[in-house]
């Protein structure tokens, strides 16, 4: 049978470059990247932008000497080339596909390839990243400079170079002014040094004076961060309860497929009133199974972690992973007892890539033994991906300022006016960036005033009071949690409820859109 060979020199040649042993070895990996590009790209500008996106914005357009500094560079050099809401997201895709190649440099470097490729699709796959990778935030940067970084120490660790540890040192510092939290990192790279090169006096100093280097240029923005953390940890942070010990290995269903454990125990906890099992029940048990599987293979990774400690024959790299994973997780977890929690996702995320190779490392100890078992988990976790996958693409996770703009929008009349009552400077952003319509928009609370969390007859008084004058109809936006019966029992007085919305998410407050018309002129008319 003939074979085919192109007939133009430049494609002959890129055509044998694709037939090349060399090539080929990376078309699983390109394949990886290929799928993690889809899921990042779909939907990726179907959500409102929220409060925290908002303030990314806004940095990025004041420029401020703040510790995110180079997140905000690159932020605004971004919005020169547009401001729509999937453009702007897009800048955090790059990075996030970076990360995927990451995962796979590092895993290779510390295991084999088969789990390199396997700890490459989870990350390619995961809900919990690929969310991050379709905000306007700074978490898929600070992870790929982060990793990048890591690459480049245990490169270092192996065999130290110029090149190895200027790298390192750039990628902790681009990592710290996209991220602060990242600094966290620096106390497990300190512990594997000084195990490491405790006996090379000449390679501490050339690591000490890099680090020395890192230090001086990040002072300023060091200073700034120290000034900040008083108020943060005041802020919402103090609010947060104390985490829950027997909650925190759901971190893992977190990083892997999205569904927090608390999440679906709230399930759970509705439908005890439910006769029989239930969906709600058997989905619960579900995931903590799920998660008792994850907690499993962790474990199996760490007893292989101290077999190669005990080795001491090769280096052991897997304990480098288990490192970068642990230490910087318990000095969070001590700084939650101390101050607020500190155990939210996104600031995880720049430990998570360690734990899903971990969990990988830990699968494949399961699948050179017990293949029918690991196959059985295989189909658990793809169980339990489908339902993360499913669950964020098909439900709002934020304020749906665009599906209160169309309401508004398919339903004004000659005469309407809108006014917004939010607190705080962010939703202040939000409704204007989406409603560009002929109907005069009044914000009806200053956001440097502070105002009650939930109104009051008092307050919801004044916001009906400075309404614009003389229009026929009024559509009353609310962001504050509300409640109706109290509001409604105000309006009465003045106005009729022609209309009332919710607009529910899973992540913040619910927005209120009440269409009032005001009783005169309902008499004039």
């Amino acid at each position: 049978m003939p074979t085919f060979e192109p007939q133009t020199p430049r494609i002959r040649f890129v055509y044998h470059q694709l037939q090349s042993p060399a090539f080929r070895q990376w078309v699983p990996l390109i394949l990886i990247v290929i799928l993690g590009t889809i899921l990042r790209l779909d939907q990726i500008g179907t959500e409102s932008i929220w409060a925290d996106e908002h303030s990314s914005i806004r940095d990025a357009e004041s420029l401020k000497l703040k510790p995110r500094l180079f997140y905000s560079l690159f932020l605004r050099f971004w919005m020169v080339f547009g401001e729509s809401d999937s453009w702007l997201r897009l800048s955090s895709v790059p990075f996030s596909l970076g990360v995927i190649v990451l995962v796979y440099l590092l895993t290779l470097k510390v295991a084999n390839r088969w789990t390199a490729l396997m700890a490459a699709l989870m990350m390619a796959v995961s809900p919990f990243f690929v969310g991050y990778a379709q905000e306007i935030r700074m978490y898929s940067m600070s992870t790929f400079f982060s990793l990048l970084g890591t690459v480049a120490l245990t490169d270092a660790l192996e065999k130290p170079t110029k090149q190895s540890i200027v790298v390192w040192i750039m990628g902790r510092l681009f990592s710290l002014l996209a991220t602060p939290i990242n600094v966290l990192l620096i106390v497990p790279d300190l512990i594997l040094i000084i195990w490491r090169f405790k006996n090379q006096k000449e390679t501490l100093i050339r690591i000490g004076q890099g680090l020395i280097v890192l230090g001086l240029i990040w002072l300023p923005f060091a200073y700034t961060l120290i000034k900040a953390i008083p108020n943060f940890l005041n802020d919402w942070i103090a609010k947060t309860p104390k985490p829950n010990l027997l909650l925190i290995p759901g971190k893992l269903i977190n990083f892997t497929a999205f569904w927090n454990i608390k999440v679906v125990r709230a399930w759970y906890e509705s439908s005890q009133n439910l006769t029989g099992l239930g969906w709600e029940k058997l989905v619960y048990y579900f995931y903590v199974f799920y998660n008792l599987i994850l907690v499993f293979l962790l474990i199996l990774a760490l007893l292989k972690v101290i077999k190669q400690v005990r080795r001491k024959s090769t280096q052991p790299k897997l304990l480098w992973i288990a490192t970068w994973a642990i230490v910087p997780f318990l000095m969070l977890l001590s700084g939650s007892y101390i101050s607020g929690s500190l155990m939210v996702d996104r600031y995880l995320a720049f430990i998570a890539p360690y734990y899903l190779i971990l969990i990988t490392v830990g699968f494949q100890t399961i699948f050179q033994k017990y293949r029918l078992i690991a196959w059985g988990l295989a189909v658990v976790y793809l169980i339990a991906l489908t339902g993360g996958l499913t669950h964020y693409y098909t439900h709002l996770y934020h304020d749906d300022w665009k599906g209160i703009v169309a309401l508004i929008e398919a339903e004004k009349k000659p005469g309407d006016a809108i006014g917004f009552y939010a607190l705080g400077w962010e939703p202040h952003l939000a409704l204007p960036r989406y409603y560009q319509g002929s109907l005069p928009l009044q914000s009806l609370a200053n956001p440097h005033i502070d105002y009650p969390q939930k109104l009051n007859e008092e307050f919801a008084s004044k916001i009906l009071d400075s309404l614009p004058k003389n229009h026929s109809r009024y559509w009353l936006v609310l962001y504050p949690e509300t409640d109706v019966e109290m509001i409604q029992k105000v309006m009465k007085e003045k106005y009729e409820v022609l209309r009332h919305e919710v607009y529910p998410n899973l992540m913040n407050g619910s927005p209120q859109v009440f269409l009032i018309q005001p009783k005169e002129a309902k008499i004039l008319k």
